[in-house]
């Protein structure tokens, strides 16, 4: 290849890498609205299984795959990627799915995963090529690969951002056929194939809008388009809002009495994120006196309590809790909501909100709530968070499972900490009479953050009511004790409106708050309670995770939005099950199967399996947490996303271009020098990177992305030059052995991608990142092993 072939050929990896990464997250978005917010975990084990499978394909036929056919055989592959791309997802948008606790679902699941397997297999194909034909440069590949993966984060949030995640989809196959242009261009009939393709899909597009071939209506078991008259649909990076139309329905109202006042609507817009949270429009025309009935809602109990208030609404959505604020008689309102969308929906419909976030007592701020009130100098009387649920899955969700920094102790303290000093914080979440786990984990969190503020009687400072027909319950935490005068206005409150106490400092203390609350050994309460209802933090920060590991088979005794919650776990080992089978039956088996000799005559060769099986494990043992635990820092999971993936793949790549410049003639002594220093970083983060990060909270929104830059660069650079290394001492001594570890490497990343997930939920992000430390110090010890055996060149 002349050198401007070469730099064409990695202009097409590097578009070839964006598309597939592009593809990866943008599914993470699709299937959180198609099916539930778990199934994000299922996206980045499809691109690594396609990567794999497409290595262990052309290593057992190298016969089909000649080096003089590299660029054209490429070509064809993405060109196939592309045009596939499309058909295929028509066809999953299109499987019903109920995502029960069922068989059924788990054959749904199945496949929905090997249809969605097929365009990441077409493009880890075009790849694999590369390092097969490329291995005598192999860490220029690494860095083509990885730079186009890491360009493909930033452009994602991009596209989603300006463009829906169905039609983003064609988009994404649009640059997959540019990729496929790139690499067959000397040739007359690729270079046609390649325009074909591009003009295919440009067709699909127009198409689009009058036939609906991208038009998502099965959502989460439910045909949108048959059921609900929908009047609003918006997508972002995060969320995909659509309004729907309700008449002659009552005032909508999450815990609300039988109040014969509440009015019947002629028309209502209620706002639906991913086919679950709801939020609905709050309906104003001028005339606080329509909507004192909201005083009826326990979720509003704290406006009982004080008048002529300064209030911080978290998650105001569509207004409702601003506006029981302003019926109650407080003087202003702030809120912070962390979804643009919500205020373009509130302001459309304005002939519903009467433009409530308008007015002049009114401000709400775009932002992450947490995030907000860290930086916030401001006092408030009353901060208000109701029902704010996480099931929308960002496209950073292939490594969350629901985690939310809302409902941590280390929230809880900045909650409290920004309250006057006679201030009440307000929580509602849901309350199940039998295993009412949200309530007791919401109860636990609080004690806990009181406790570390100092307070030596937490129980005079939490009050807890409930709504039990709707299935609701209100924590309210002060600063100060709660005094005999609000102790009586509860009680009053509570008996009037038909709610029920259980909480009352002094007064009220029903089971089984009361067995928290005054229990002199809470540890005891929660190791022997039925669900896991210990306060969440930071570094586990899982609070609709309940279900103790070994418990499993309790799933389906989870009630309502508990067992909704619990049917990600489910999932997450079905997952588990599904991509270790088809790792297991689609790149080792093959492999045995066609070249068990090849490895079996190898010398070293157990050491180098171990070798590449820890480095799978361990870069995504590593990235995941990292991932996770910027996303506070930075104030939204889809910045850490944007910032954090993007900096590891890009230094990633810059370490193997660096490793190949300076490992010279011995790959595997720079591989046992490498892994020493980049141990010693991951010791450096696990035990700083948290508090260093909640130090530095109070910077704007640059200079905290400009800092976890800098903090990734040299942990990114070190992570990129372990693979390659190895890659490289094996080309010396055993180069037929190549595709065999690339399998073996993409096998254990499928299982990793799962496994990361299973193990933060179970120890934390520090103890994720401690394990992926201790994999990465086996693989240092393994590649001593081979440089003292001297198999490794």
């Amino acid at each position: 290849m002349t050198n401007g072939t070469t730099q064409r050929y990695f202009l097409g990896i590097s578009l070839a890498a964006m598309a597939t990464l592009m593809l990866e997250l943008t599914f993470t978005r699709v299937f959180s609205v198609t099916m539930w917010y778990h199934f994000a975990f299922m996206a980045i084990s499809l691109a690594l299984f396609g990567l794999g499978a497409g290595a262990i394909y052309l290593y057992l036929w190298p016969e089909r795959f000649p080096v003089e056919k590299l660029e054209s055989q490429s070509s064809r592959w993405m060109l196939l990627f592309a045009a596939s791309l499309p058909v295929i997802f028509a066809i999953i948008i299109r499987i019903p799915f109920d995502g029960g606790i069922s068989w059924q679902s788990f054959r749904q699941l199945t496949y929905i995963y090997i249809l969605a397997a097929i365009p990441f297999l077409l493009g880890g194909m075009a790849i694999s090529l590369a390092f097969r034909h490329r291995s005598q440069v192999i860490s220029r590949v690494y860095f083509y690969d990885l730079v186009g993966a890491g360009l493909g984060c930033a452009l994602t949030l991009i596209l989603l951002t300006f463009v829906p995640a169905p039609q983003g989809i064609v988009v994404i196959a649009g640059m997959g056929a540019l990729a496929g242009l790139i690499f067959g261009w000397p040739q007359r009939r690729l270079r046609l194939a390649g325009i074909g393709v591009m003009a295919f899909l440009a067709l699909l597009l127009v198409l689009d809008g009058p036939l609906g071939l991208f038009q998502i209506n099965r959502v989460k078991g439910v045909d949108e388009a048959t059921q609900r008259d929908r009047v609003f649909e918006q997508w972002n990076s995060f969320s995909r809002i659509v309004g729907f139309r309700l008449t002659n329905a009552e005032m909508e109202g999450w815990g609300l009495s039988g109040d014969p006042n509440r009015p019947t609507l002629a028309e209502q817009v209620i706002l639906l994120i991913d086919g679950d949270a709801a939020t609905p429009i709050a309906l104003y025309d001028g005339d606080l006196e329509k909507a004192r009935y909201l005083m009826n809602d326990v979720t509003n109990l704290a406006y009982n309590l004080r008048q002529d208030a300064h209030v911080l609404v978290i998650g105001p959505g569509g207004g409702r809790d601003v506006l029981a604020a302003l019926a109650s008689g407080q003087a202003q309102v702030d809120g912070v909501e962390i979804n643009p969308l919500m205020l373009q929906a509130v302001d459309e419909f304005g002939n519903l909100s009467g433009g409530i976030y308008d007015l002049p007592n009114v401000n709400i701020t775009v932002d992450e709530g947490r995030n907000f009130i860290a930086r916030a100098e401001d006092k408030w009387e009353i901060i208000q968070s109701s029902l704010v649920d996480t099931w929308a899955a960002t496209s950073a969700g292939a490594f969350v499972l629901s985690e939310s920094n809302l409902y941590t102790v280390e929230a809880f303290e900045d909650y409290i900490d920004h309250l006057t000093p006679d201030g009440i914080f307000t929580m509602s979440r849901w309350f199940h009479g039998d295993r009412p786990t949200e309530t007791l984990r919401m109860t636990a969190v609080a004690l806990t953050a009181l406790e570390n503020l100092g307070i030596e009687n937490p129980a005079d400072h939490i009050a807890i009511v409930i709504r039990p027909e709707a299935l609701i319950a209100t924590l309210l935490v002060k600063r100060s004790p709660f005094t005999t005068e609000e102790t009586d206005t509860l009680l009053r409150v509570s008996e009037e409106r038909g709610f029920t106490a259980l909480q009352i400092p002094g007064r009220v203390a029903e089971p089984p708050v009361r067995d928290l609350i005054y229990n002199q050994n809470r540890a005891d309460f929660w190791d022997n309670y039925p669900a896991d209802v210990s306060p969440t933090t930071d570094d586990k920060p899982y609070f609709f995770y309940t279900l103790r590991l070994g418990n499993l088979g309790d799933l389906r005794n989870e009630q309502g939005v508990s067992n909704m919650n619990n049917q990600g776990i489910f999932v997450l080992y079905s997952l588990l099950v599904i991509v270790s089978v088809l790792a297991i039956l689609t790149i080792l088996v093959p492999l045995w199967w066609k070249r068990r000799d090849a490895l079996a005559s190898a010398p070293g060769r157990w050491l180098y399996v171990g070798y590449f099986v820890a480095l799978g494990l361990a870069f995504l043992l590593v990235e995941i947490p990292l991932i996770q635990r910027f996303g506070l820092f930075l104030g939204h999971p889809i910045y850490a996303l944007a910032v954090i993936l993007f900096s590891v793949l890009l230094f990633s790549g810059v370490g193997s271009y660096l490793s190949g410049k300076w490992a010279g003639d011995r790959p595997a002594r720079l591989a046992v020098r490498v892994l020493p220093v980049l141990l010693a970083l991951l010791t450096v983060y696990a035990l700083t990177l948290t508090p260093f990060l909640g130090s530095q909270l109070h910077l704007e929104l640059p200079a905290r992305i400009a800092l976890s830059v800098l903090l990734i660069a040299p942990l990114g650079l070190f992570m990129g030059m372990p693979m390659p290394l190895g890659i490289a001492a094996l080309d010396k001594v055993r180069p037929q052995l190549i595709p065999w570890m690339w399998g073996i490497n993409g096998a254990t990343s499928v299982v990793a991608s799962v496994l990361a997930t299973v193990v933060s939920l179970n120890i934390g992000l520090r103890g994720t990142l401690l394990v992926g430390m201790g994999i990465y110090a086996v693989a240092w010890m393994l590649m001593a092993g081979l440089s003292r055996e001297r198999v490794s060149g």
